[in-house]
């Protein structure tokens, strides 16, 4: 018996042990601080010999911010009769610089630099070259370094964030126009160097089945090691009173490959609404192996159990009829000229929502930050988000409908998990 119990013991504390390893493996450091900065109106830098040569920015600027915070721009001497006037107005490339020490134990690992909020177009140069740009105006910016960095170096990394229309979008939106949050430039929330295994998963999506109290996970795996590898998907859902896991075998020989898995959660699983917000976390502890070199990464994704359908003219949420009272939000944040990206600002402004009454927000012409769906999401509040375009948008336009299908897709994986997002 007692050797029993020993055994026990230890099969725990290596099971802990392995867990722990897994959560070690993705690697952050977080770029928030003092960066160089010089705006560029003319936009000269962009083809001129400074890239090249390596050349520093002159003045300095701390971010996350944006440049509105440090009066930079133009003081309009105006007073708009159509909208709150913007104290100082910049539009153009604005440029962002820093050194940064690539930590040599990242020597084998995928390298990525985030940023959460970006408007509207980043560029990433590594000393004097240029690696990437990004115009996704509702989603965080990763950009991946690891072809252009060397672990154990110090890199010059510059960033460019380029705030003009990069499509001809009617200039109503609220995503991006002046007239309820500002067309500002800069980087917000959060900022960091993140380095992964070269096998990960790229995306992950839940779609909870009701009747079945299940939830099918569909994941998305990249496999940068040019080889066979196989492992296991260690599967975690966890919630209030409430743990269950799960394995399910891996194995992909391409670049990119899928692995798709129905959970069965049982009858005791609660469902998700206005007036029951019970919320699961599914985490996929991935362990994978190449011959005799082993690779981990970690995922979750917090979700509900719920189901949403329409009946004609009335919507169904976990087949009771919904009668939506709400508001609609036009990014009308004139103290910051931006939506908050914290969680607080958006439990103040959700819970008084809520104290009146009401049961969902619509953001008109925009999609908020990933902070308004964990609040609404624990406060039980339907979010109808939309595209950052207006009326003319829709006029034939393949440029603009191009970055209008991206936008969508993005939006949809980056947030689809939340049961708030319906």
């Amino acid at each position: 018996m007692r050797k029993k119990f020993i055994k026990s013991i230890l099969i725990v504390f290596v099971l802990i042990t392995q867990l722990s390893l897994l959560k070690a493996q993705t690697q952050e450091i977080d770029l928030s601080g003092q960066w160089g900065f010089q705006t560029d109106l003319m936009d000269f830098r962009r083809g001129s010999l400074d890239i090249r040569y390596m050349h520093r920015l002159q003045e300095s600027i701390l971010l996350p911010g944006i440049t509105d915070d440090y009066k930079i721009g133009y003081k309009s001497p105006y007073r708009h009769i159509d909208r709150l006037t913007r104290v100082y107005e910049y539009m153009g490339p604005a440029w962002y610089q820093r050194e940064i020490t690539i930590p040599k134990e990242w020597k084998g690992k995928r390298i990525f630099i985030s940023f959460e909020r970006v408007h509207w177009l980043s560029s990433i140069y590594v000393d004097t070259k240029e690696v990437s740009e990004i115009d996704y105006i509702s989603v965080p910016h990763n950009h991946e370094l690891t072809d252009f960095v060397k672990p154990g170096k110090t890199h010059l990394i510059t960033v460019c964030v380029d705030n003009r229309y990069q499509y001809n979008t009617h200039k109503w939106d609220h995503a991006h126009s002046e007239y309820t949050q500002i067309n500002w430039n800069g980087i917000l929330e959060e900022m960091k160097l993140v380095a992964l295994d070269p096998v990960y998963i790229e995306d992950m999506q839940l779609y909870p089945n009701v009747s079945e109290h299940s939830v099918k996970v569909r994941m998305k795996i990249l496999n940068h090691t040019h080889k066979l590898v196989t492992g296991k998907a260690f599967f975690t859902i966890s919630g209030e009173q409430y743990k269950q896991t799960r394995e399910t075998m891996v194995s992909g020989n391409d670049s990119v490959f899928y692995v798709e898995d129905i959970i069965a959660l049982g009858k005791d699983i609660r469902l998700w609404d206005e007036f029951t917000p019970n919320l699961y976390t599914l985490q996929c502890d991935l362990a994978t192996t190449t011959g005799s070199t082993n690779y981990q990464h970690t995922q979750s994704a917090t979700f509900g159990m719920r189901e949403i359908k329409a009946d004609r003219d009335n919507i169904l949420i976990n087949g009771h009829r919904v009668h939506l009272r709400g508001t609609v939000e036009n990014a009308v944040f004139p103290k910051t000229g931006y939506a908050p990206v914290d969680d607080a600002s958006w439990e103040r402004i959700l819970t008084i929502l809520k104290d009146y009454g009401m049961n969902h927000m619509r953001f008109h012409s925009w999609c908020p930050p990933a902070a308004a769906f964990r609040t609404a999401d624990k406060l039980g509040i339907y979010l109808e988000v939309e595209m950052p375009m207006w009326g003319k948008d829709a006029e034939p336009d393949e440029k603009r409908y191009d970055f209008f299908r991206r936008e969508q897709k993005a939006i949809l994986k980056e947030y689809g998990n939340h049961p708030s997002f319906v």
